[in-house]
């Protein structure tokens, strides 16, 4: 069964820890794709040029879920795995964490520097807003007019997002509707259209007189 919802950042965050001199600053990103990643990582650099790490982690996707986690010459497995541990902990995908490290003159060690890397990862995600999303379908009709017409005065009556719409010959309409239940929406749809009840699992996405032009999800 495929989920219909995923937790994530809802707006970025910071935390800063002091350990021996060492200061680890960490930043919470929400983030949809690789080139959004390099984009904010290149951010962190450019606003703490002087620091002596750049570590990170990431996870990326909702059905396929890919990360990576980045020492940025730390010992290895001392500062990107437990950042993506932390990640991981709060359930969190579509997100980027960034800590920044400026050396105080004391080596802390492997021990240390997990511990340092965790606590302040952990803090920034404990610390940041997170948001269920909810994934989403949006679907693309076309009909004649007066369908149409019927179709956007019901969904604006059951609250339905609609995206754009365009009356002419044949019209046009978008929408969304959450993955969760959306078989019920379509219910609720043509049952209202054909003034009488539709069973949900058997709209397969079928609105009366109109044409389905695509679909797709929006993650």
């Amino acid at each position: 069964m495929k989920i219909s919802s995923y937790l994530t950042i809802k707006t970025p965050n910071s935390y800063e820890l002091t350990s021996k001199g060492s200061k680890f600053i960490a930043y919470s990103f929400q983030v949809r794709d690789k080139q959004q990643i390099e984009m904010k990582i290149e951010e962190i650099k450019n606003l703490h040029p002087k620091a002596r790490h750049w570590c990170y982690a990431w996870k990326i996707g909702v059905y396929e879920f890919h990360s990576k986690s980045f020492d940025d010459g730390e010992p290895a497995g001392s500062a990107g795995k437990p950042i993506l541990n932390q990640i991981e902990s709060f359930q969190l995908t579509q997100c980027l964490v960034v800590v920044v490290r400026y050396f105080g003159g004391t080596l802390l060690g492997v021990p240390g520097l997990i511990k340092a890397y965790k606590e302040s990862s952990w803090n920034c995600l404990n610390q940041s807003e997170k948001t269920e999303f909810l994934i989403r379908n949006k679907f693309s009709y076309s009909g004649p007019f007066e369908k149409i017409q019927s179709v956007l005065s019901i969904l604006k009556d059951l609250e339905v997002s609609v995206c754009s719409f365009e009356f002419g010959d044949p019209s046009f309409i978008e929408f969304e509707l959450p993955t969760k239940d959306e078989t019920i929406w379509f219910s609720k749809i043509n049952s209202r259209l054909e003034k009488k009840r539709i069973n949900p699992d058997r709209t397969n996405y079928q609105i009366k007189d109109c044409i389905l032009i695509k679909n797709e999800l929006i993650l």
